[in-house]
């Protein structure tokens, strides 16, 4: 979907940090099955959030979609509820970004920001740690393509939350009784936690430094990862949604060309997206 381009000139406010209990549990998965001894302790914590306030009572429901359109000045409105949830996610993704110096924002809903420092890598370096298998459609756009983009690696990271708000927003709405057309943000979801990864994987290569050091962005992809992965269960079988969702979850399993990709999942996030 069409990014909303960064505004420099944009007066946004500087948002703080809350100071939470970095915590993060697992629901009724028991430690000793689930979790590495060596990974438990990082997969347990939850990222630095910021606190992103709300702007208007545009939306008057207690909802997924409320809360995103909510919190912007300037909503997306224009199209269905998901792609507005998706693109609103941009604009505050966005207004995160434009209060900080190299750093990327997400907003992560429930009032939940995350800011993620760059590291020093292109993001075109990625690709080659992407397998053909899991290069969907929407590769050569985000991936080889936006070359305005190219010194904001994390730029990935802010596509990949705007597909799992989006998908969040489709799935609330379809269970809630709303009427719902084909929609395409789940296979976004899972599409862009393979480039994510792959992200980290270069990062991991290219910047070691940044990637021994940073623990936000290590702590934080652990925990998007399975964010995405409890979004895209919740919505799979949706048949709305569902599209290539089922051969791509199935690839990233099986695929031979995948095999560099799955043993990092198993070393640094725990198997997600393979068991």
């Amino acid at each position: 979907m069409n990014k909303i381009k960064l505004n420099k000139s944009r007066n946004v406010p500087t948002y703080k940090p809350i100071k939470l209990n970095r915590i993060y549990i697992l629901q009724n998965v028991p430690i000793e099955k689930k979790i590495n001894p060596e990974q438990k302790q990082e997969l347990f914590q939850v990222p630095v959030f910021i606190d992103i306030p709300i702007a208007s009572n545009r939306i008057n429901e207690k909802s997924i979609y409320a809360d995103i359109i909510n919190r912007s000045r300037d909503p997306y409105l224009t199209s269905s509820r998901p792609t507005n949830a998706h693109e609103t996610t941009h604009d505050l993704n966005s207004m995160i970004r434009n209060s900080r110096r190299n750093s990327n924002g997400l907003y992560v809903l429930n009032g939940k920001g995350i800011v993620i420092e760059n590291p020093n890598i292109r993001k075109s370096v990625v690709a080659q740690y992407i397998p053909v298998s899991l290069r969907e459609y929407r590769f050569k756009t985000y991936i080889t393509g936006s070359p305005d983009w190219d010194d904001t690696p994390t730029y990935i990271l802010d596509e990949f939350v705007a597909y799992m708000n989006g998908s969040a927003v489709a799935v609330e709405d379809k269970k809630s009784g709303k009427a719902v057309g084909q929609v395409d943000e789940m296979s976004g979801t899972i599409e862009f936690s393979f480039y994510s990864i792959a992200l980290a994987m270069a990062v991991e290569k290219h910047d070691p430094s940044y990637w021994n050091s940073n623990e936000q962005f290590r702590i934080s992809m652990n925990w998007l990862l399975k964010r995405a992965k409890d979004i895209f269960d919740s919505g799979k079988d949706i048949p709305e949604y569902s599209s290539r969702v089922h051969q791509l979850e199935q690839t990233i399993k099986n695929s031979p060309d995948a095999e560099e990709m799955r043993v990092f999942i198993r070393k640094h996030f725990n198997g997600i997206w393979l068991n």
